[in-house]
């Protein structure tokens, strides 16, 4: 079930989103635009979203299974960049 609500800038809007399983809702959250749900592993992020003539939103649910292993090279990549300049520094002096 998706409830929007809407306060003029496109900012203030938001969407009531509740989980159900079996039958039940286990879980409710509030998405808004830049301010994704997630999960169990799934990003649920608002897409559109119109107050007029119907109110109406539209949600993107995604998973990205690599974005650990895309985080850890980043991490990995700065590090070296910063041994890298530490050692060309040392090597200068």
């Amino acid at each position: 079930m998706v409830v929007v609500y809407y306060y003029g800038y496109i900012s203030g809007w938001e969407v009531t989103v509740e989980y159900i399983s079996g039958g039940r809702v286990f879980q409710r959250d509030i998405i808004k635009p830049n301010e994704p749900s997630l999960r169990m592993g799934f990003n649920v992020n608002v897409k559109d979203i119109r107050g007029h003539p119907e109110k109406a939103v539209l949600l993107q649910i995604s998973r990205e299974p690599g974005a650990v292993w895309a985080l850890a090279g980043g991490i990995f990549f700065m590090v070296g960049v910063i041994t890298l300049i530490a050692l060309k520094i040392r090597m200068e002096r």
